[in-house]
């Protein structure tokens, strides 16, 4: 829930989109160039979903806008490695808040 918050909060700190400032912040500093948050059709790995009968459905084609800020960022396996080091070491946010990240 905390994460659905912080797309509208960080719209009202910043004054600009939440997807810019995720490209400001993470993207273009850490060099990822196989994340971003879509817009439309993108060519990226397929992710599943399970349904509640136990289905797996392809979530690549889910329109994610329902969960605005949670679930919408699209990214690489070459680009965890980097975004992970980063967000370990402290780069990311200060050492005493990675205890909250879950």
């Amino acid at each position: 829930m905390n994460s659905l918050l912080l797309a509208p909060f960080i719209e009202r700190l910043t004054g600009r989109p939440c997807d810019a400032e995720i490209d400001r912040r993470l993207v273009q500093p850490l060099r990822l160039g196989g994340t971003s948050v879509p817009r439309g059709d993108n060519p990226y790995l397929h992710g599943y979903i399970e349904m509640p009968a136990g289905r797996l459905e392809d979530a690549t084609v889910h329109n994610h806008s329902y969960a605005y800020g949670n679930s919408e960022m699209t990214s690489t396996v070459d680009d965890l490695e980097p975004f992970t080091s980063a967000l370990c070491a402290g780069r990311l946010l200060p050492t005493r808040l990675l205890r909250h990240v879950a």
